[in-house]
């Protein structure tokens, strides 16, 4: 890049030198983005393990997979994470239900009636 830059001082309207600069901070960019989004989704992760489903505010598998899909819309990983986040609430209520915990009973009634985290 360096080299690049130099050659625009020598010559500023050189158009091969000022297209291939912007390729090259193209390409940077989607590196950078690549990388946070690979960063993003491991720590969605690492949450979704944690059971930090929605909270706590900030560091939670939902925000951080939402984060991945505003950088990349398309991403499949996170677009399957949050059904996953979903899921894994009926999964504790139902088990909470089979223990005859009534706030896990409640839960279920409320993802029963329509309660979606997508």
């Amino acid at each position: 890049m360096a080299l690049v830059g130099q050659g625009l001082q020598l010559d500023p309207q050189h158009k091969g030198l000022a297209t291939f600069k912007t390729k090259i901070m193209r390409h940077a960019k989607a590196n950078i983005e690549a990388q946070r989004v690979a960063e993003l989704l491991k720590q969605a992760e690492q949450q979704l393990a944690a059971v930090q489903l929605t909270t706590p505010a900030g560091d939670n598998a939902l925000e951080f997979y939402q984060a991945v899909l505003s950088l990349d819309p398309n991403n499949t990983q996170a677009k399957a994470g949050l059904p996953e986040i979903a899921h894994r609430y009926v999964r504790l209520a139902q088990t909470r239900c089979a223990a005859g915990d009534l706030k896990g009973a409640l839960l279920r009634k409320r993802l029963d009636a329509g309660g979606r985290v997508v």
